[in-house]
């Protein structure tokens, strides 16, 4: 009956939504010091990129959604590696810094190099308490050495997710592999299944719904529906695809480890409860 993609407009309401998440709520297994400390944690920087996230979503979008939404959140650089974690943090700072002072001067920006900002660098530094016993030219002057070029992606790639040219390699492999091996194909060939009969494929649906008072969510990266002749639903099907470094032989202690089976759980009671807000065409 054909495939739909959700617009990106709603999954971007989906992930700005109060909602609970299967996410969230699994941050509490190991008790709420923990969850409390981790969300400290998380925090501390002014930017945070958890490496896997960023390969999986993108994989994510290249098969489930739009091709044009992908150049739009994407910038891929020509960067082998990026800088530590908490170096992009100040990078990514010193940006936000040189866009506020130039909004308030001026409607265009023109930015200049990254040896031009040291207030910004310094004040960035300061809030990070990067290399406490450096001397701050010291510190500045390796922020410049570390940083500059990953600044001029940020500033060509401006509010995009700026990937590695080894990231990019490594998401084309998968989405290669995942497009030709015989047994996931089927579910991406979009043109197979445009023509099926009584098949809808539903590419990142956004479920809302109520658990037990809570006001929950879940994001499904596919969702499967089958009809029989007189359109009523028989079999719904629920997908979500992973990523993961080593061997697939590994993967059931990685659903244990990152609790896998919590999210299928989550997502079959966003299924199930009668009070969920989606409809199926």
């Amino acid at each position: 009956m054909g495939v739909v993609i959700t617009p990106q407009s709603e999954i971007d309401k989906y992930f700005e939504s109060d909602a609970l998440s299967q996410s969230s709520l699994k941050k509490l297994l190991t008790g709420i010091d923990s969850f409390i400390n981790n969300q400290k944690e998380e925090s501390e920087l002014f930017y945070t990129e958890k490496g896997h996230f960023v390969i999986g979503s993108a994989v994510d979008m290249l098969l489930t959604g739009e091709k044009e939404e992908f150049d739009n959140h994407y910038y891929v650089s020509k960067l082998i590696k990026k800088p530590s974690e908490v170096e992009m943090s100040i990078i990514q700072r010193v940006l936000d810094d040189v866009k506020n002072i130039h909004s308030k001067e001026e409607n265009t920006i023109e930015y200049q190099t990254l040896d031009k900002y040291p207030g910004s660098i310094q004040m960035s530094i300061e809030e990070h308490g990067w290399q406490s016993n450096w001397k701050l030219e010291t510190k500045i002057n390796k922020v410049i050495e570390i940083g500059s070029e990953y600044f001029e992606d940020l500033k060509r790639g401006l509010g995009k997710q700026i990937l590695t040219s080894e990231e990019k390699k490594l998401i084309d492999d998968i989405v290669f592999s995942l497009k030709s091996n015989p047994r996931t194909s089927k579910f991406f060939d979009r043109v197979a299944l445009s023509r099926a009969e009584l098949v809808t494929v539903y590419y990142q649906l956004p479920i809302y719904f109520y658990y037990k008072g809570i006001y929950c969510k879940a994001l499904l990266d596919m969702l499967i529906v089958i009809r029989n002749e007189k359109g009523e639903i028989t079999s719904v099907q629920a997908f979500d695809l992973k990523t993961m470094n080593g061997n697939t032989l590994t993967f059931l202690s990685n659903l244990k480890k990152f609790g896998y089976h919590i999210q299928a759980a989550w997502y079959t009671e966003a299924l199930l409860a009668e009070e969920s807000s989606f409809e199926l065409a």
